[in-house]
């Protein structure tokens, strides 16, 4: 596993003669084996920060470290997942998990035998020589959660990887994914503007306003582990929920983002 920390961390785009301050001295700690939300309206600057820790893009200001060592590119250490699969629509479940150690010249029979275990883990099994266009929605997902984990990093970044799914898929998805945080226990930095998902899974959700985007507020969820789905009904979990939609509603929005309705109930 692997701490993540954030020290000042700055993102400008420059369009033309316009420059757009993205992020300013945004500085969070994740700690090893923690799942931290990023949760905010659109434009905050979320998905940004994301790839910075992932090293696809490059910060104009402060740091970013992985286990104390500087972040400058993408690394096996860290796998990231998107709203999408993208899986390769020409290759098998089990090719496009076997893809990364192909790649990197890594295939071998081990490697073989470590893709159909990890079917196996995320509910696949039976499904590998399938193609993608076979799979429902919650499989595909699944499937680039295992061709992530081939890597064995030590943290997982996920770009709202639900966002696009319906209610009652996004629903077992999230629980799937509670389940596997709590075999593993790997570091989880997780971008949602969803506040009942941010509330669900996370250990801290850290609030996120823009212009320029800023941590405005780190809420601890202090709910029992293991969890489930059900426990959205407590009131417990209500009362959370109401305490971090709040916190985004009351964060600044970049020009007609502010009257953009969060999908929270409660």
């Amino acid at each position: 596993m692997a701490d993540v920390e954030l020290k000042r961390v700055s993102k400008r785009y420059v369009h033309g003669r316009r420059t757009t301050e993205t992020l300013r001295d945004v500085s969070l700690h994740v700690r090893d084996g923690e799942f931290v939300s990023l949760l905010g309206r659109s434009g905050c600057g979320k998905t940004t920060l994301l790839r910075i820790v992932g090293g696809f893009v490059n910060a104009d200001g402060g740091e970013v470290l992985v286990d104390g060592a500087p972040v400058s590119q993408p690394g096996s250490d860290r796998g990231m997942l998107f709203q999408h699969p993208m899986l390769f629509p020409w290759l098998t479940v089990l090719d496009n998990t076997l893809f990364g150690p192909r790649a990197t010249g890594r295939n071998s029979p081990a490697a073989r035998a470590r893709a159909m275990e990890l079917l196996q883990i995320v509910g696949l099994g039976g499904f590998e020589f399938h193609y993608p266009k076979q799979l429902s929605g919650g499989m595909m997902h699944r499937a680039a959660f295992a061709r992530a984990m081939m890597a064995e990093p030590k943290i997982l970044l996920m770009d709202e990887p639900f966002g696009a799914l319906d209610a009652l898929t996004r629903a077992g998805m999230q629980q799937f994914l509670l389940d596997l945080w709590n075999r593993r226990r790997f570091t989880v930095v997780l971008v949602t503007h969803d506040v009942e998902e941010a509330v669900l899974l996370s250990d801290r959700v850290a609030v996120m306003a823009a212009g320029p985007g800023q941590i405005v507020e780190t809420i601890p969820i202090e709910l029992p582990r293991p969890r489930t789905y059900e426990m959205s009904e407590t009131p417990e979990f209500v009362q959370l929920k109401r305490r971090v939609r709040q916190s985004v509603e009351q964060t600044p929005a970049r020009g007609a983002m502010v009257g953009m309705q969060l999908t929270a109930g409660g």
